[in-house]
C-alpha cells in the first residue's frame, strides 16, 4: 500500500524529519560537518589526555566536547540505519489503516502529554547549545581549539560556528524520526482497540466472525512489526541510554567539583547539560513506554466483548485472540531491566549514587 497523506496524522512531522534527512544534500552536508567535527573531538581528547591538567580542562571544556560527542554520534546513527528505516517504513505504510470513516481527533488528546514533553525537551535542548555557545561568554573559554592552534584556531572556530546550527537542526530531525514512529505506532494500536471496541454491538455471528478475524489479522501484522522495530533498534537504545548516562553523572560531578560563587556562567553551562540529558533520557523513556502501554491495553478490552452471546466458533476464535495478546511488548534497557513507569527513578537513583561514590572516591584522595 502506498503512503496516503490524509491517513497521517502526523504528515509534517514526516515531513520536518525524515523527508529532510533522507534529502541527498542534507546527507553530504552531513558528512562533511559530522567529519570535520570528528578530526575536532579526536583532536581535544588528544589534547587533554596529554595535560597535565586534565580535570580543569574537562571542567571547562567537557560541556562543548559532550554536545559535539552526541551530534557526531546522532549522525552516525542516521547514516547506519538509514536503509533500515526507509524499508521499515514502507512495511508500516502497508498496515495503515484508512481514516475514510473514522475522525482522527478522537485519538490525537491522547497525544498531548507526548507533545509537552517532546516540545520541553527539544526546547532544553536548544537552550544547552545557546548556553555552551558564546552567546554568553568569550568562546576561547569553551573552546579548546584557540588554545590547540592558536591563530590558526580562530579559522577553525568560525568553521564550527557555522555548521553548529545545522548540527542542532540535524539532531533534533533524528529524534523526530523515532518520535514519528511511536506516534505512528501508537494511532495504529488506538485504532485497533476502537475496531475491537466496535464489536461490542454485534449480534448477527458471520458479522462477528468476520470482525473478529479481521482484526486478529491486523493485531498480528501490527504487533510482528512492533516487535521488529524493539529487535532492530534495541542496540540503539542501549548507546543512547548509555550515552546519556555517561553525560548525567560526569557533568553532575563537574559542577559539584568546579562550583564556583563568583562565576554563574561557570555553573551554569555543566548544569544545563547535566537537565537537558537527563530530560532526553526521560522524554526516551516515555516514549518506549508507549509500545508495552499499548500492547497491553488489547488484552484489556478484549475481556469487555459480549462473548456469552457468541456461538463456540467465534469464542474458540476470541480466546485464541485473548492467548496472543495477553503479554505485552516490553522493552529492556540494560541497567534500567525492563522499562517501566518507575524507570525514569530508577534512572534518577543511578545517577545519584554513582555520582556519590566517584565524590567520595575524591574526597579520599585528598
Amino acid at each position: 500500500m502506498p503512503y496516503v497523506q490524509k491517513d497521517d496524522p502526523f504528515w509534517v512531522l514526516k515531513k520536518l524529519s525524515i523527508d529532510i534527512v533522507s534529502h541527498t544534500v542534507m546527507k553530504k552536508l552531513n558528512f562533511a560537518i559530522c567529519s570535520f567535527n570528528s578530526t575536532l573531538l579526536l583532536l581535544q581528547t588528544i589534547h587533554i589526555i596529554t595535560s597535565t591538567n586534565k580535570i580543569l580542562l574537562m571542567s571547562a571544556y567537557g560541556p562543548m566536547m559532550g554536545f559535539s560527542c552526541f551530534v557526531i554520534f546522532q549522525a552516525l546513527a542516521q547514516t547506519v540505519y538509514e536503509k533500515t528505516v526507509l524499508e521499515l517504513l514502507c512495511e508500516f505504510y502497508s498496515l495503515y489503516w484508512p481514516l475514510d470513516n473514522v475522525n482522527p481527533g478522537k485519538f490525537l488528546k491522547q497525544f498531548r502529554f507526548l507533545y509537552v514533553i517532546s516540545f520541553v525537551t527539544g526546547g532544553m535542548f536548544i537552550t544547552s547549545v545557546l548556553l555552551v555557545s558564546p552567546v554568553f561568554k568569550n568562546e576561547k573559554d569553551i573552546f579548546l581549539i584557540r588554545e590547540m592552534f592558536h591563530n590558526w584556531g580562530q579559522i577553525l572556530e568560525v568553521v564550527f560556528w557555522a555548521g553548529l546550527f545545522f548540527q542542532t537542526v540535524w539532531a533534533i530531525l533524528i529524534a523526530c524520526v523515532l518520535a514519528y514512529a511511536i506516534f505512528g505506532i501508537k494511532f495504529q494500536l488506538s485504532l485497533l482497540l476502537y475496531q475491537i471496541k466496535g464489536m461490542k454491538g454485534l449480534r448477527h455471528q458471520s458479522m462477528v466472525k468476520e470482525k473478529l478475524h479481521s482484526v486478529i489479522r491486523r493485531h498480528v501484522c501490527l504487533t510482528g512489526f512492533v516487535r521488529k522495530v524493539v529487535k532492530t533498534y534495541w542496540g540503539l537504545l542501549q548507546v543512547e541510554v548509555c550515552m546519556f548516562l555517561v553525560v548525567n553523572i560526569s557533568m553532575l560531578f563537574f559542577f559539584i567539583n568546579s562550583f564556583s560563587r563568583s562565576d554563574w556562567q561557570h555553573n551554569l553551562r555543566p548544569l544545563c547539560i547535566t537537565v537537558t540529558s537527563f530530560m532526553l533520557t526521560t522524554c526516551l523513556i516515555v516514549l518506549c513506554l508507549q509500545i508495552p502501554d499499548m500492547t497491553g491495553r488489547i488484552f484489556d478490552t478484549t475481556l469487555e466483548l459480549p462473548w456469552h452471546l457468541w456461538n463456540s466458533k467465534n469464542r474458540r476464535t476470541l480466546l485464541i485472540f485473548m492467548t496472543n495478546s495477553v503479554q505485552p511488548i516490553y522493552i529492556n534497557i540494560l541497567g534500567l531491566g525492563r522499562l517501566n513507569s518507575s524507570s525514569v527513578s530508577e534512572y534518577v537513583k543511578m545517577i545519584y549514587s554513582t555520582t556519590t561514590v566517584l565524590c567520595s572516591l575524591r574526597e579520599g584522595k585528598k
